[in-house]
C-alpha cells in the first residue's frame, strides 16, 4: 500500500486540524477561527478555507451529536424549538457569502 497523500501539505493541514480540535474540545469554541486563520497563514485562499474549515465542522459536529445521543444527553423540546431558528439562519448564511 502506498502512502502517497502523506505529503507536507497534508501533514500541515492535520496538525492545524489537531491543535484546533484540542482547543475546541478545552473551551467548546473556537475551533472554526483557529483553522481559518492558520489555512490564511499558510498561504490558503480564503475561499478554500472557509470550505475545508465547514467540511470538517460538519464531522465533528457530527461526532459530538451522536455521542450526546449515544448519552442520552438530548432535550428534544428544546431542539424543536430551536431548529426552525437554526435552520433559516444557517440557509441565511450559506446564501449570503455567495450572493455577492
Amino acid at each position: 500500500m502506498s502512502f502517497d497523500f502523506l505529503t507536507s501539505d497534508f501533514l500541515i493541514f492535520v496538525a492545524i486540524g489537531f491543535f484546533a480540535q484540542i482547543v475546541d474540545g478545552a473551551l467548546g469554541m473556537a475551533f472554526g477561527v483557529l483553522t481559518t486563520t492558520s489555512l490564511l497563514a499558510i498561504g490558503v485562499a480564503p475561499a478554500a478555507a472557509s470550505a475545508m474549515t465547514h467540511v470538517t465542522e460538519c464531522f465533528t459536529t457530527a461526532a459530538s451529536g451522536l455521542s450526546h445521543l449515544y448519552n442520552r444527553n438530548v432535550d428534544w423540546r428544546l431542539v424543536a424549538r430551536l431548529a426552525p431558528a437554526g435552520m433559516v439562519g444557517g440557509a441565511i448564511g450559506a446564501y449570503v457569502p455567495v450572493s455577492y
